[in-house]
């Protein structure tokens, strides 16, 4: 509901005075200052514990001085909070200092105090909200008992900044939140889910965003009910609504106070009675009471003009009875006209789910507050409904459904080879409307011989003539109207396309009273009842009936003539529901003819399907005539089947008196005789020199499954029918061919349109292509590539090798150049790709995908056409797709790579034109297709995690801290680190994020070439992975290392060149390919330190930044929780030792030797305190090891790379050297002050590194030094 200019409905008064985003400029408060998770506001709780010990709105040095260095004790020391002055000059250095102190309380630029209350704070301050967290959270702890898993999907139906999202994802990290903030989010929900949750009234949420309540209730439902799983569970927690015209409670108000606060209301508000008030018990309206409840807002204006500038508390009940009234409308949910919330709620959930509780509720805290309020007499408030449900479980799935009646054989066509027409809710009903049209209208089929009509309505008028699953297809009649219904169910306002799905949704049909019966039949009408109605549109042969005939053959005579008479039946009406249009009389004649040689073999039990099939066909002659009948049945010519010998030594003077001088029948006579024509033109042509030819094309003709040549055939030339069937057929590895993919995502009243198209550019086939070597050409580069294009046209062939299927297309080319042109014409003068709108990229995709197929497959024709010629047509567009290739090329690289633009870039053509991407950077389809689903850190493809690194980079470049990271994220890792109080993140810093940007800034400003260099290295760092590149460049590159693979392939594969890099930018982009994840492997432990010298033996800083840039980054993109803010400091500390060994200041050895001395030193503590009370010799012995702090040393360091080969993190040989001299892991914990791990996580690395060391010493002493040996500077 909007708020009305006079009012706003609020939930909850403001405990906090919270300051909302508006205010931050007046009172001068910096967003950067608001960590994630929190809210500002100018009062805080009592108490609330810091993340690092003490309370959180205390002065927190006790708890954190160690974490401050020097400047910053000495500047909070010296702070004087009632100068706020002072405050003004300090407070962004006084806001960090909080900060990492864990503190929440910040100073505004004005030099103000203001305060940052937890998120999870608020919402447990809130009764609404609390009430909803408590309620969803029992449900999730409830459905996990007992269960083995333990994480869940759980969907919900809110934004991810709401309260309640946040509380719950907060309290169970364990689990995967995914918010659905509108319906048409559920469409794109791809995995199974186990909970789902709406934290609101159904009907309330569809209301704000549509108007046809009961269509989107029932569409939201269907969409959650199949994204639950099979034990999946859906929980609905809503404030109870009651329509306006409720009944009246008797209530007695406790206090005069309470009394004059109603009776004010129900002078500003309308109400059903003029009530009085009095002090006694009172009737009123149980609508208008719970408004009242629920607290209406009020402007003061209002009040003061109602009570003329009055306090309340200063009038008694008599005068304000006297007041007038001002009758605003209440705020009115969708219940209106009397509708009851919960019969609505019922009616909808229960017939998708099983009721586990179902009730209304008001938590004991408002009942405690409300009787203190008031008397209620006969009544019990009802606050919250509450709906809990487990999916319902079908009594048959469609997977039974569709294995039944495919094994059964007796469907038309396959479900992946069926046209998306009949797989529809609509094309059900255009079927069903025709049975019911035979059955009560035969009247408006007259001109169709009586006896043919009278025979194929038999089963509808005598029951001793009917199937038994006619009965479902007159119940099918009955339910027609509800069928219509569900259209709007499923496709409310067509949100799902045109057409409404009919198989996807079968098995949901059960929910609302369709039996296993109505559910085949509705499937079989879209499959087709037997290959009947595909026999006479010429599709399929006879021997496609023995299914049937086998079936039949299981009953008695009688059953299985009636088995026949069903079929015969709903083949006629599938027959007419497609074509949209009266069944012609010859049609039916062949339908009797069918159905009369399936009762043949019924009763024979005798017939032989190949006789049958080539019955008429000993001779090539016979065969021949074969031929033309089954193309004339594609064409739709069924009343030339008899007689078009004749028709063709017909003169013209005669044909048009046979055509009764109407034009569109002389039209179809002379394009029956052109078939006749260009038959005899091949076989001179091509098949005359090979008589055992004619025979085989004729026969492979006769035994093709065609698909989809009702809708095109038709309308086209018999010319160019008989081309594309010489074509498909001939160059098919097998016999079915699917023409649907011709009318692919063309609206049904552009059908005509478009076959008039593929008609025209058929005729553009050249013949001399199609001779028996052209057709062997295409046979093999359909072997070969699954795919090829026929020349001269837009026509392509696709091969599904698996299925055994040849399917056909067509792509415009000449609309897609034109267009191509256009779009290069237009972006050339502002060549920027992220200005490209999302429709206008999914267009350049469609348009430029299919050129650049046609472009590949024209590469592979060159090899097999030896001495033919190209047509002029076929040439021409090969020379404008090779400009417009040339030309996007040039214009996308210049603009791809342009500091301010190259993540946008990249992420459009992404997800809007994957093409133009691949076919800028080939080598990204397949790092796409890898799979890293087992790797250790990176689980997402190489293409998504560049991505997601030049993200991260681009962020930086940007300035923009908050999109370096995710932080909703890290404030989850945060709180399951330190509660759920925490605050903010733990991921990188604002101060390590300055850094970065600073070195960024610095690259760019001084050194152009390392930046440009840099930013390409983002796009290349994966290319060591591409496997055609890996086998071309075998044995000049490590293989174990995808830098150097990549080095190499970006030097040998001449990418200078195609993508505009000079010669120094390319030097620079080889090193930082290559060594990119050489500090990856250090923190990993898989690389000594000593491996730096090759990066820093370079004497360049510059460079050395652009490495640990990109290093950096790749950490922090593999996965969000590697790189947390104490790894990362531990990064700079690196960083700082390579700075002073580049600038001179210390060597790498020296630098390491000191390292190993310290780690001698505390490794030599540690085996004295280990050893007290040895004995005088064993000390001195003790004293001359002294001498070897350095060997030690290193073998301290091997054993910290064994840690980090096991996975652990954070955890070095100082702490587990405390451990074992007895120190408390807490006090370890708190010496080591981590910033973004809790106690908890310390506490199991500690263990994991005592059970590896202890592991490890067990070892033989010659083993364990062996090993370290080898880690030392391997």
């Amino acid at each position: 509901m909007e708020a009305s200019p006079s009012y706003l409905f609020l939930k909850e008064k403001d405990p906090f005075r919270f300051i909302s985003p508006e205010e931050y400029e007046e009172l001068g408060i910096d967003p950067e200052d608001i960590p994630f998770g929190t809210l500002p506001a100018l009062r805080h709780p009592a108490r609330i514990p810091s993340r690092f010990g003490g309370d959180a709105y205390g002065f927190g040095i006790t708890e954190g001085y160690e974490r401050l260095t020097k400047e910053e004790l000495e500047l909070l020391l010296s702070i004087d909070l009632r100068n706020e002055n002072f405050i003004k000059k300090y407070y962004k250095k006084l806001n960090e200092i909080y900060k990492k102190l864990g503190l929440l309380i910040r100073f505004s630029k004005k030099g103000k105090p203001y305060y940052l209350i937890p998120l999870h704070f608020v919402s447990i301050s809130l009764i609404d909200i609390k009430i909803k967290v408590d309620q969803v959270a029992n449900f999730i702890k409830e459905y996990a008992k007992g269960r083995t898993k333990e994480s869940f999907n759980i969907g919900i139906f809110l934004k991810p900044t709401d309260l309640i999202f946040q509380e719950l994802s907060y309290m169970f990290l364990e689990h995967n939140f995914i918010p659905v903030d509108s319906i048409s989010k559920l469409k794109h929900i791809k995995q199974d889910i186990d909970l789902f949750i709406i934290t609101g009234d159904i009907y309330e949420l569809i209301s704000r965003e549509k108007s046809r309540l009961e269509e989107y209730a029932n569409y939201m439902m269907i969409k959650i009910y199949k994204l639950l799983n099979q034990e999946g569970e859906l929980l609905v927690i809503s404030e109870r609504y009651l329509p306006k015209k409720s009944k009246l409670i008797k209530i007695r108000f406790k206090t005069e106070e309470e009394e004059k606060r109603f009776a004010l209301f129900t002078h500003i508000f309308k109400t059903k009675h003029r009530y009085k008030f009095n002090r006694k018990p009172i009737y009123v309206s149980e609508f208008e009471f719970y408004s009242y409840l629920r607290g209406i807002y009020v402007e003061p204006e209002i009040i003061d003009r109602l009570l003329n500038g009055k306090d309340i508390s200063s009038l008694n009940l008599e005068e304000i009875n006297k007041l007038p009234y001002m009758e605003l409308s209440l705020p009115e949910k969708y219940v209106r006209k009397r509708k009851d919330q919960k019969r609505m709620w019922s009616t909808l959930f229960d017939r998708y789910l099983e009721k586990v509780r179902f009730c209304t509720f008001t938590p004991e805290a408002l009942k405690e507050e409300w009787e203190k309020r008031f008397e209620f007499y006969d009544y019990e408030p009802e606050y919250m409904l509450l709906y809990h449900g487990r999916k319902k479980t079908p009594p048959f799935s469609l997977y039974s459904i569709t294995k039944e009646i495919l094994e059964s054989k007796v469907y038309g066509a396959s479900p992946q080879l069926m046209p998306d027409y009949r797989n529809s809710f609509e094309y059900a009903l255009r079927v069903i409307e025709v049975v019911k049209k035979l059955k009560e209208n035969t009247e408006s089929y007259a001109d169709i011989p009586k006896i043919f009509m009278d025979r194929l309505t038999t089963p509808l008028y005598y029951k001793n003539r009917r199937f038994k699953a006619i009965k479902a297809v007159l119940n099918l009649i009955k339910k027609k109207n509800k069928l219509r219904r569900l259209i709007c169910y499923f496709n409310p306002e067509h949100i799902e396309g045109i057409n409404t799905k009919l198989i996807e949704n079968l098995e949901l049909l059960e929910l609302f009273g369709f039996n296993i019966d109505l559910l085949k039949e509705l499937y079989l009408i879209s499959l087709g009842h037997g290959p009947i109605r595909r026999i006479i549109a010429g599709k399929i042969n006879e021997a496609s009936l023995k299914p049937i005939i086998d079936t039949a053959n299981r009953y008695g005579i009688r059953t299985a003539l009636n088995f026949l008479r069903y079929f015969r039946l709903m083949s006629f009406a599938e027959m007419e529901a497609a074509a949209g249009k009266a069944v012609e009389t010859e049609e039916v004649r062949e339908l009797f003819r069918i159905y009369d040689l399936m009762v043949r073999a019924v009763i024979s039990k005798d017939v032989d399907w190949q006789t049958v099939v080539y019955e008429g066909a000993e001779s090539v002659e016979g065969l021949r005539r074969k031929v033309i009948k089954r193309i004339l049945m594609m064409m739709g010519y069924h009343r030339f089947l008899n007689n078009w010998q004749e028709m063709k030594e017909k003169g013209e003077k005669e044909l048009e008196a046979i055509a009764d001088y109407e034009p569109d029948n002389l039209k179809s006579i002379y394009n029956m005789r052109t078939l006749i024509d260009i038959m005899n033109q091949f076989e001179n042509i091509y098949l005359k020199s090979d008589p055992l030819q004619i025979t085989s094309f004729y026969r492979k003709i006769l035994r093709s499954d065609l698909h989809g040549t009702a809708r095109i055939f038709r309308k086209m030339s018999s010319k160019n029918v008989f081309l594309l069937l010489w074509i498909t057929i001939n160059s098919s590895p097998s016999d079915v061919i699917n023409f649907n993919p011709l009318l692919d995502q063309i609206p049904e009243e552009q059908t005509d349109e478009f076959v008039e198209k593929i008609d025209l550019e058929t005729s553009h086939i050249n013949l001399n292509h199609l001779d028996s070597e052209g057709i062997k050409n295409l046979s093999e580069q359909l072997r070969k590539n699954k795919f090829t294009i026929i020349v001269g046209t837009g026509l392509y062939l696709r091969l599904d090798q698996e299925q055994k299927i040849l399917a056909i297309g067509y792509m415009d080319l000449d609309n897609n150049i034109k267009i191509l042109n256009a779009f290069y014409d237009s972006f050339s003068k502002s060549p920027k790709i992220y200005r490209i709108s999302n429709e206008g990229l999914r267009e350049l995709e469609k348009r430029f995908s299919e050129i650049e197929l046609f472009y590949q497959a024209h590469k592979t024709i060159l090899h097999f056409l030896k001495e033919r010629s190209l047509p002029l047509r076929h040439k021409n567009w090969v020379k404008e797709v090779e400009k417009i290739r040339e030309e996007l090329r040039s214009v996308f690289l210049k603009n791809m790579f342009q500091p301010d633009s190259f993540y946008t870039n990249l992420e459009a053509l992404y997800n809007y034109a994957p093409s133009v991407l691949n076919f800028l950077f080939p080598f990204f389809k397949e790092l796409q297709q890898i799979n890293l689903s087992w790797h250790i850190y990176m689980k997402i493809s190489p293409l998504k995690y560049i991505l997601n690194t030049t993200k991260k980079l681009y962020a930086l470049i940007r300035h923009e801290k908050e999109e370096f990271q995710d932080k909703e994220f890290l404030h989850r890792l945060a709180k399951k680190e330190f509660g759920l109080m925490a605050t903010g993140t733990v991921g990188v810093s604002d101060a390590q994020l300055s850094k970065l940007i600073d070195m960024l800034d610095n690259l760019r400003n001084k050194r152009p070439v390392l930046f440009n260099a840099l930013i390409k290295s983002f796009f290349f760092q994966e290319i060591g992975r591409v496997s055609y590149l890996r086998e071309k460049y075998k044995g000049k590159f490590n293989p174990a290392d995808l830098g150097d693979a990549g080095a190499v392939f970006i030097s040998q594969e001449n990418m200078k060149k195609f993508y505009l890099i000079d010669t120094a930018e390319e030097e620079y982009l080889v090193f930082l390919v290559k060594y990119h994840s050489m500090l990856h492997h250090m923190i990993r432990g898989e690389f000594s330190f000593f491996a730096i010298k090759e990066i820093i033996e370079k004497k360049d800083q510059q460079l050395f930044d652009a490495f640990f840039i990109f290093s950096f980054i790749m950490l922090s993109a593999i996965r969000e929780d590697l790189l947390l803010e104490d790894l990362a400091g531990k990064l700079f500390r690196i960083k700082e030792i390579c700075d002073k060994i580049i600038a001179g200041e210390m060597t790498l050895m020296g630098y390491m030797n000191k390292l190993f001395s310290k780690k001698g030193a505390l490794y030599l503590q540690v085996k004295e305190y280990l050893k007290k009370g040895m004995s005088s010799n064993q000390q001195k012995s003790n004293e001359e090891v002294r001498s070897n702090l350095v060997d030690m040393g290193k073998m301290i360091y091997a054993l910290e790379r064994i840690l980090r080969l096991r996975g652990v993190r954070y955890v070095e040989f100082p702490e587990l050297a405390k451990l074992l001299m007895d120190k408390p892991i807490k006090l370890i914990y708190a010496q080591k002050g981590f910033l973004s791990i809790g106690y908890s996580t310390f506490e199991k690395e500690m263990f994991e590194t005592y059970r590896i060391y202890r592991t490890f010493y067990s070892l033989p002493e010659h083993i364990r030094h062996y090993i370290l040996n080898w880690l030392v500077d391997d």
